[in-house]
């Protein structure tokens, strides 16, 4: 509750290709973060989703996500490339995504591999949802707020580095890469 929130994109302009901020999916970090990122990263080395065959994974980024009432669905994008874009890379050396929730019914909407439609996977608090970095995904609409909590784990392993605030959505059929202020 101390932490100073501020808005990150919840939409794409198409016609401009812009990013839109209308301030209802807002994000921080704050005191909590090394206490959870400490906690996260010996979770993930317990369950040996720390190990890279050629390169290392860290817990680099975490926040809190919080969606106020009426805050619409993101578009469909991938936090570390493009949707499927590492599939032939090795399993253990693709990037990650973490999504931790504190709150009921905290939804993720993701498109699964080899899946035809999509599927919303709704958490509890405690629940932990880890995917691969090049998995679809939209942060879902709220009529309600909720806030969770979000992580990025890196890999240095050749062709798998995720570039810090780069996203990749899906606009007019396409993957377009934007900067995330």
């Amino acid at each position: 509750e101390d932490s100073e929130f501020y808005p990150i994109f919840n939409g794409v302009d198409e016609e401009n290709l812009k990013l839109t901020y209308d301030g209802k999916r807002v994000m921080a970090q704050g005191q909590w973060r090394s206490g959870f990122k400490r906690t996260l990263k010996d979770f993930l080395s317990m369950h040996g989703l720390l190990k890279c065959k050629n390169g290392t994974k860290t817990v680099s980024e975490v926040y809190a996500l919080r969606s106020l009432s009426g805050c619409p669905m993101q578009p469909k994008h991938a936090d570390s490339a493009t949707e499927e874009g590492l599939r032939q890379m090795e399993a253990s050396d693709v990037p990650l995504a973490v999504l931790y929730a504190i709150e009921a019914n905290t939804k993720l909407k993701v498109w699964p591999f080899d899946q035809e439609h999509p599927v919303v996977v709704t958490l509890q608090p405690h629940d932990i949802i880890i995917f691969r970095g090049d998995t679809a995904h939209a942060g879902y609409k709220y009529n309600m707020e909720n806030t969770r909590l979000h992580a990025y784990i890196d890999s240095s392993a050749p062709g798998c580095k995720r570039i810090k605030g780069k996203t990749y959505i899906l606009v007019n059929s396409a993957y377009v890469p934007y900067e995330v202020k």
